[in-house]
């Protein structure tokens, strides 16, 4: 799955539902039903929008660029499946990424440091 359990305490994710065939009886209720559960991330909960975070460019090719961290800022980027792509830990206030080996699409990164969590939205085109 694309959620494991390295980044699951870090993505909050709600899940669509969908009521599908009608499979199993509930004879309290006298109804037939089957509810499955895609696993779909549609909201990502308890980050900042970045605060004074710049993230650019946007959309990128090679590199982004991350200005006014914190040192030792957690990063993180996933995809939009919620796959960690790339991690590390930034010992400066601006620092770089190389994306040149992201596929193109949306991705995701989030940026910890000791008193605040931001996530970042940019997109990998060429």
């Amino acid at each position: 799955t694309a959620l494991d359990s390295t980044n699951i305490r870090d993505l909050y994710a709600s899940v669509s539902m969908t009521t599908s065939a009608m499979n199993k009886y509930d004879p309290e209720r006298n109804i037939n039903s089957d509810i499955s559960i895609d696993g779909a991330v549609t909201a990502l909960n308890e980050y900042d929008s970045g605060g004074n975070i710049n993230l650019y460019p946007n959309p990128a090719s090679n590199k982004i660029f991350i200005e006014n961290l914190s040192i030792n800022s957690k990063i993180r980027i996933f995809t939009q499946q919620g796959k960690i792509v790339f991690k590390t830990i930034l010992k400066e206030v601006r620092s770089s990424v190389d994306i040149s080996n992201f596929i193109n699409g949306v991705y995701f990164v989030t940026i910890e440091n000791t008193n605040n969590r931001y996530i970042k939205k940019f997109i990998a085109s060429r």
